[in-house]
């Protein structure tokens, strides 16, 4: 297995997330193929230029795989998931089929890492993401 690191602070997000990370199609997913229950949101990781590049190389591995899915007449997309530490506590770093995200990667963990980790908007972080 290789090792990236990703280097980034921490940014406040568009509150999407948590209406994604509740619903019981990804839920499942997540405890069957990540082995965890997700806290309901995720945490945004806004990168620095230098590890740009290291992302486009994650994008285009693919990860743990998670299906995407309809409800009501609407798409849900997919998501690629790595595992991942931050600070020590294991993670995924999530990378969705479809975001509008180009320099920002997504984190998800069973527990409240802003909290965990006491992190606040504009704190540095590094994420080692496996792949």
């Amino acid at each position: 297995m290789k090792e990236l690191t990703l280097d980034g602070t921490v940014a406040g997000g568009l509150r999407e997330a948590r209406y994604f990370m509740a619903m019981p199609e990804y839920v499942i997913q997540f405890k069957e193929l990540l082995d965890i229950k997700p806290y309901p949101g995720t945490l945004n990781i806004k990168l620095d230029s230098d590890s740009l590049v290291s992302l486009e190389l994650l994008r285009s591995q693919k990860g743990i795989r998670i299906s995407g899915f309809e409800r009501d007449g609407k798409h849900f997309g997919g998501v690629a998931a790595f595992r991942a530490s931050l600070s020590g506590t294991e993670c995924f770093v999530v990378i969705p089929d479809r975001t509008r995200y180009a320099d920002v990667v997504e984190v998800i963990s069973d527990k409240n890492l802003r909290k965990e980790l006491q992190l606040k908007d504009d704190s540095s972080v590094q994420l080692v993401v496996r792949y």
